[in-house]
This record gives C-alpha cells, sequence and structure tokens, in this order.
C-alpha cells in the first residue's frame, strides 16, 4: 500500500515539474539566429556588377577577387576583374586579366568587345577593328560592338565608313540613343546640318541624360542592350565599357578629300542646338551647362552668324538668361540678359524676361511700352504696366504722375505675351500721354512705382533723345508695340 502510495506521488511531481518546465519555456527568449553565411560566387559577382556602374572600382575587383577565389574556373569572375582593371586604368592588370578570361571563354564576343573598347582607349585603332570587327561575327546583334566599330573609324577619319555603320546599327534598334547622337554628329563633320540636328534632337528625346564624351569621362560602364536573336549565352549581366559619344573636328586631310563644298557644322553651335532642346525639355540645369560649354568656344551673341553651310541666330547669353531664371540664379540672369541685350537681343521675349526677373528680385516690376529712341517736339507718350501682387498708390514718369488703373486682357497679353510665371501677380496699367522731355538731346525718364506711405517701389529708366531733326513722333495705341525696344536699366527697390 504505502508503495503504490509513493509510486503515485513521483507519478505526481513528475508531471508538475513537466508543467512547470513547459510553463518556463513558453516565456523564453526565442534562439538568437544563426550569424549570416558566406557570400555566394552569385552574390558576389551582383554586388561587383552594381559596383562596376557605380564607378567604384576597387570595391569591384574585391567582390570579383572573392568570387574568383571560391571559384577560380568562373569566367565571368575573371572578365569582372578585367573590367575593375579597365576602370582603374590598370593597363597591366587589364591584359592579364582579359587574356585569361578569352582563353575561358574561347573568344566569346563580350571578351573581344572589351578588348576592343580598351584598345581604341590606347588608339590601337587596327586591333580595336580586328576585335569588334570578331566580336559582331560572334554576335551579329552585338549593338555596342557596332557603334565602338563607328568610333574607330571617327578616329581614322573616315567619316562615310562610320555613317555606314551606325545606319546599319540604328536598323537594328531605332532606339539607340547613343548611336543616334553619334550619326548626328558625324553629319555635321560632314556639313549636313539639318540631318546632324535632327539626329542629335531625336538622340536627346530618347535619353536627355546623355552626355558628350569628356577628357575624364571617356566610358561609361552600362549594361548591354541585348536584342531578340542576339548571342548572348545569358546568367549573369555586367556592365560592360561604352564610350562617350563624341563631337566631331575634321582633321585637314578629311577636309581636303571632302572638296570645298562641305563645311562642317562647328561643336559650338551643335552644342547651343542640344541646349535648345533641353530647355523645351524643362532640363535647364543641364542646358545651362551646354550653353557655358558653347560660350567657351563662341562667347558672341550673333543674329545670322555662319554654321556649315548656312547662317544661323546664336543667342547663347539670352537663353543662358531663361534657363539661370529657371533655377532661380537671378544674378546670373541678369548678367546674361544684359550681355545679350548689348549684343542686339530686343523685342517681347527680352522684356518679358527683364520683367520676371526685376518681379522676382523686388516682389514687383515695370514693363514699358517699347517706344521710339529719338522724338521731335517736347512731349512723347509713355505707357506701361506694373506687375505687382497689390496696386501700387502712384506711378511717376519724370516728374509727372501717371494715370494708373487695373490693366485689360488686351493691355496685358500685349505688353506681356507669356502672362507672369506667378498667379498672384497682378497688372496695373500706367500711362502719361504727353511726358515733357526738358532739355535738347538725351533725357532719362525715371519710371517708379510708390506707396501711400512714401515708400518706392521698383524703378526703371528710359532714354529718349530730343532731336528736332527726327520726324514728329506719333503716340502709338496703348495695346500695340512701338519700333524698338526701350532702353531701360533696372534701379531696383528704393
Amino acid at each position: 500500500m504505502r508503495a503504490g502510495r509513493t509510486h503515485l506521488l513521483s507519478g505526481a511531481l513528475v508531471a508538475w515539474v513537466a508543467a512547470v518546465v513547459l510553463l518556463a519555456d513558453g516565456n523564453a527568449a526565442p534562439p538568437s539566429p544563426e550569424p549570416p553565411g558566406d557570400p555566394s560566387t552569385h552574390d558576389l559577382i551582383n554586388t561587383g556588377a552594381a559596383a562596376l556602374r557605380n564607378g567604384n572600382f576597387p570595391q569591384a575587383a574585391e567582390e570579383f577577387g572573392q568570387a574568383a577565389v571560391l571559384d577560380p574556373n568562373l569566367a565571368w569572375a575573371q572578365l569582372g576583374l578585367a573590367l575593375a582593371a579597365l576602370g582603374r586604368h590598370d593597363r597591366r592588370e587589364f591584359e592579364k586579366m582579359i587574356h585569361r578570361v578569352d582563353d575561358m571563354t574561347h573568344g566569346a564576343p563580350e571578351v573581344r568587345y572589351v578588348l576592343g573598347v580598351q584598345k581604341w582607349l590606347a588608339g590601337d585603332l587596327h586591333v580595336a577593328d580586328e576585335e569588334l570587327r570578331g566580336a559582331i561575327r560572334g554576335d551579329r546583334y552585338f549593338l555596342e560592338a557596332r557603334y565602338a566599330l563607328a568610333l574607330v573609324s571617327v578616329g581614322r577619319g573616315d567619316l562615310e565608313t562610320a555613317r555606314s555603320i551606325l545606319n546599319d546599327a540604328l536598323l537594328l534598334d531605332a532606339a539607340y540613343a547613343p548611336g543616334r547622337f553619334q550619326l548626328g554628329a558625324v553629319l555635321a563633320a560632314k556639313g549636313d546640318l539639318d540631318g546632324a540636328v535632327d539626329a542629335i534632337g531625336r538622340a536627346l528625346s530618347l535619353d536627355p541624360d546623355l552626355q558628350e564624351a569628356a577628357p575624364d569621362r571617356p566610358i561609361l560602364f552600362e549594361d548591354r542592350r541585348v536584342l531578340p536573336g542576339s548571342a548572348h549565352g545569358g546568367g549573369f549581366r555586367l556592365p560592360l565599357p561604352l564610350p562617350a559619344p563624341l563631337l566631331i573636328t575634321p582633321r585637314p586631310r578629311t577636309l581636303l578629300a571632302a572638296g570645298p563644298d562641305v563645311h562642317p557644322v562647328p561643336d559650338w553651335y551643335l552644342r547651343y542646338r542640344m541646349a535648345l532642346f533641353l530647355e523645351q525639355a524643362g532640363l535647364w540645369r543641364r542646358a545651362v551647362e551646354l550653353l557655358e560649354l558653347a560660350l567657351s568656344s563662341n562667347e558672341r551673341d550673333e543674329l545670322q552668324t555662319a554654321a556649315g553651310d548656312r547662317m544661323v541666330d546664336y543667342l547663347p547669353h539670352l537663353h543662358l538668361a531663361m534657363d539661370s531664371y529657371q533655377v532661380d540664379d537671378l544674378r546670373e540672369a541678369r548678367l546674361h540678359l544684359e550681355i545679350a541685350r548689348s549684343g542686339g537681343a530686343a523685342g517681347d521675349e527680352v522684356r518679358h524676361l527683364e520683367a520676371l526677373i526685376r518681379q522676382r528680385l523686388s516682389r514687383s516690376s515695370i514693363v514699358v511700352q517699347p517706344l521710339a529712341d529719338r522724338a521731335a517736339g517736347d512731349t512723347v507718350a509713355i505707357r506701361g504696366l506694373v506687375l505687382a501682387r497689390e496696386a501700387p498708390s502712384w506711378i511717376e514718369v519724370g516728374e509727372q504722375k501717371a494715370l494708373l488703373r487695373p490693366a485689360s486682357p488686351e493691355e496685358a497679353a500685349a505688353l506681356l505675351p507669356g502672362g507672369s510665371a506667378d498667379s498672384d501677380i497682378r497688372p496695373f496699367y500706367f500711362e502719361v500721354p504727353a511726358c515733357r522731355l526738358p532739355s535738347p538731346g538725351a533725357n532719362l525718364i525715371r519710371i517708379r512705382a510708390g506707396s501711400s506711405s512714401g515708400v518706392s517701389g521698383s524703378e526703371i529708366e528710359v532714354r529718349v533723345v530730343k532731336d528736332s531733326s527726327a520726324p514728329t513722333a506719333v503716340s502709338p495705341p496703348s495695346t500695340s508695340s512701338g519700333p524698338g525696344p526701350v532702353r531701360a536699366t533696372p534701379g531696383g527697390p528704393r
């Protein structure tokens, strides 16, 4: 009997202990996660490829080197090491690795392409031509190889062959922006202004970030465009070196061979036209960069200057003023607008931009209807707009108070065709039908706005010459344009 009771107690004790253990386990902290394992070759190669795209070549070499240690027979790791060496300008290491991967892949198209680009960079155009043609024989859809081969022909001065190669490449892929840009540069060098502008404009519409080659950036690392039918074997996608497009200055012997009727389009005009494309797309900072490059070669605004075989307008300062205003660099906008005006730029576009700059600087601005520089008689009619958030209390023209009222839509459209960029700005019309010209010769007439508290706002000055030999001035109607621009200098807020 005692033995049975002891057995039952022992069983209960065991059950109680088990329950306590279960409860304790339920409140215990979860086991710590296992430490991450070593990266695989797949992870290392993908990380190395990302480093190549970002231009971090030391990191790329480290990632591909670890992958090569894990699998010495992995051709992708060896190719990655060659690409990293090319990015670091380590020619000795590049040649060692590219020949190793060439042996491993038996001359794969990608390997021959990379070697061809390196030889092109080194100026060995004969070997570059041979390797790139080998890449195309291995894969006739290798778009980048055809593009690079055209650059080899450009380097040799053979523009006709370059044009033919690029046309063939664009038959494979009409949306290939670098090839279309380079075709435009070749056409420009051959004197085809319309073809050049059309091709470069289409290239920028396809890729607005496309830029010409710079001395410190001759190549970029980008993923290959694999077209249907390509011999690309799949697997990893390593970015390949892609030469940036080149604007071309033909060699003297090339010009002699082309004949006296060929007039290459200068690079400053191409950059100017590229800036206009980007300006229309709203990429004002890129447009500013290109306009500054154009000015470094030709700094004068000119109406009807020679470019290629025709006369064209070249107004980089005016467009720099516009684009600087758009990126809120008002100091540069004013500077370039004054240079443009001194070079002869005039008209509604100039007056509109000047008003917008003054408006943003002082929160109000004055636009004067154009009037003749010279006038006969003792008076001249002066009319215009004040652009402000609130109506000024008065407008003073010379020493006379002007009629002031809200402008009609017709008056605002006539003097400011583009309207105001700020919807809170309102136009107010002012007029002095007979502003006195006190002295013979030049008269500077100050126009300023003010409030009832006596605080002056924006002001400008206009210059009118009182000339008894000039024909009698006829006051223009309120909503029409005059014969010439006002010579106005912003005085700023007082």
